[in-house]
């Protein structure tokens, strides 16, 4: 067999257009959500919305805010019974001697029933201090202060309504309303001036605790007064 000449011999490298294409990869099972280890060192509770760094660089450091310390200290309260013009045992036992002497002048005036008369006037002695420690308290509540000293408030008030009922407690048997106009408001001023003279208290304080005290003490005159008209025997028809 005559070869020709001009016949070119095959190519012994493969066509690209020709050679098939490889099968695809298998695909990876798809993960199940029970499986253990896919969620693991997920934070369920994280904000993706946010970037705290871009927050920073915009705003800069946050503020924090520190609650006051509760341990710090508070300045003490004014006291409304300041100590002086006498130790409690002192200021006491003449407030004592006045409210006795002042018993002594009421059942000595009155026309009839002195013993009563005398017990009565102590009786009010006992009451109107009482009421006027009351009072105090309420001034101090009042103008946010403490109380002080409650050996001395108590020896104070006494004095000064031993010096009003020993006012109060002189009857005139000859004129006993005149009597009675003018003695009541002298036993007030006097009340006032030993308030005044004992305790020291600007005009106003002042003021405040004796209306504390004329309305405690009215309202304990009014329930006794009420509780005696109650109890009193009714008269026979």
């Amino acid at each position: 067999m005559i070869d020709e000449p001009n016949k070119r011999e095959p190519s012994k490298t493969p066509d690209p257009y020709e050679l098939a294409a490889p099968p695809p990869p298998p695909e990876p099972p798809k993960p199940k959500i029970g499986k253990e280890g896919l969620l693991e060192g997920f934070d369920e509770d994280a904000d993706f919305e946010r970037d705290p760094e871009v927050e920073k660089a915009l705003k800069g450091e946050p503020k924090i805010e520190r609650p006051p310390p509760d341990d710090e200290p508070q300045a003490p309260r004014e006291e409304f019974v300041s100590p002086g013009r006498g130790e409690p045992e002192v200021v006491g036992g003449i407030g004592g001697l006045i409210a006795i002497l002042a018993l002594i002048i009421a059942a000595a005036t009155s026309p009839k029933d002195h013993l009563a008369v005398g017990f009565n006037n102590l009786f009010f002695t006992i009451v109107h201090t009482v009421a006027g420690i009351g009072a105090i308290a309420a001034g101090a509540h009042l103008q946010g202060c403490s109380l002080g000293h409650w050996s001395l408030t108590l020896a104070r008030v006494l004095l000064a309504v031993g010096v009003f009922q020993l006012v109060n407690g002189i009857q005139v048997s000859s004129y006993p309303v005149a009597s009675r106009f003018l003695l009541v408001p002298a036993a007030a001023g006097a009340y006032l001036i030993a308030m005044h003279a004992l305790f020291r208290w600007p005009r106003q304080r002042l003021f405040v605790v004796a209306a504390c005290h004329m309305l405690l003490s009215f309202g304990a005159w009014f329930l006794f007064s009420l509780y005696a008209w109650i109890a009193a025997p009714t008269p026979k028809p």
